[in-house]
């Protein structure tokens, strides 16, 4: 069976992106979106400010506005019902979006602001890159011969990420690699506003190292808590429990 190459795509911010688009006064400014009590979407600019999601609104707040920026509130229907209904549809777009430029079958939505989309990759392609690439011991030299050609999804990644931009007003990250959980964490290093494609077993292995476990999919909480008491911090750890 031919190897998939997959696409994570992600908008970044995509709430605060969705309230800029629905009010443009706010383009250029810090921002952060608020839900009742609880920041839920720091753009990269409110980030860099020390912004965090689920941090005290009240200190979010004051950052912000010391900074020329601003602590929005989620869209509220009827004046004071929070609705979801703007950012549905700014997703609804995206998600037509993606289907335009491969077939529904291949296209599977991850969340409101976020998609994978599988892509054919060229005939040949060594069968398991990628995931494997990242636990094995082989040196630097090895690993940077073991490499993947992923030019139909970058080109694919580039093309949805100029798509969405111009006729959505959405910046995207895409993250390009041989499976979900790789993909996923090449759009984290994309951030903000990029495209990162693992395309050897080396560069596999430096993002790995740099990845925590608490940030793994499914691995947070107490999981996390666990199995970084026994010293399995990062997720190249995870590989010696092999």
């Amino acid at each position: 069976m031919p190897q998939q190459i997959v696409l994570h795509v992600d908008a970044d911010a995509f709430f605060c992106q969705v309230e800029v688009l629905r009010d443009p006064s706010l383009v250029g400014k810090p921002l952060a979106i608020l839900q009742q009590y609880d920041v839920i979407s720091v753009d990269h600019q409110a980030r860099r400010l020390g912004v965090q999601k689920h941090m005290v609104p009240a200190q979010a707040r004051a950052i912000l506005e010391r900074n020329g920026g601003r602590l929005v509130h989620v869209f509220l229907e009827g004046g004071n019902r929070v609705s979801y209904r703007p950012y549905r549809e700014a997703s609804g777009a995206l998600m037509r979006l993606l289907r335009r430029f491969v077939n529904a079958a291949v296209v599977e939505k991850a969340s409101i602001d976020e998609a994978y989309v599988l892509c054919q990759a060229p005939a040949g392609m060594p069968a398991g890159g990628g995931g494997g690439g990242g636990g094995r011991g082989a040196g630097e030299e090895g690993e940077e011969a073991e490499a993947w050609d992923l030019s139909p999804g970058i080109r694919l990644g580039s093309a949805i990420r100029d798509a969405s931009r111009a006729e959505l007003g959405l910046v995207l990250s895409v993250g390009v690699a041989t499976n979900k959980l790789l993909a996923k964490l090449a759009s984290r290093a994309a951030k903000p506003d990029g495209l990162f494609a693992l395309e050897t077993a080396a560069a596999v292995r430096r993002l790995l190292q740099q990845t925590s476990v608490a940030s793994l999919p499914g691995l947070g909480g107490q999981v996390a808590g666990a199995l970084e008491k026994a010293g399995l911090k990062v997720a190249t750890d995870l590989a010696r429990c092999r």
